[in-house]
């Protein structure tokens, strides 16, 4: 998980300061995003932080994939990550803190 939430957040600081290739970014980050839904969800609440799973979970790939997620809101406000934001505050708030 600490993988794919440096790469999105990679992509996001890309797209800010390239604006020629936000396109491009966001198309990587959403097929990031596609692998971390299809292959690391959680069955609970947030993501598993390898595959295949392994404990302890930890917060702290969370809390990166989180600050990836305020990135891309920066820079893609229609996108998918306000949501997946506030699923990840909402798990560090019931389940980290």
């Amino acid at each position: 998980l600490y993988n794919q939430a440096f790469a999105l957040f990679a992509a996001a600081q890309t797209a800010a300061i390239l604006p020629e290739r936000r396109n491009e970014m966001r198309s990587r980050a959403l097929e990031i995003l596609a692998i971390l839904e299809r292959d690391y969800r959680h069955p609970v609440a947030g993501f598993e932080e390898a595959n295949p799973p392994r404990t302890p979970l930890c917060s702290n790939p969370h809390m990166h994939l989180f600050e990836a997620m305020l990135a891309w809101e920066e820079q893609d406000r229609d996108g998918p990550w306000s949501a997946l934001a506030d699923e990840i505050a909402g798990l560090a708030l019931s389940r980290f803190i």
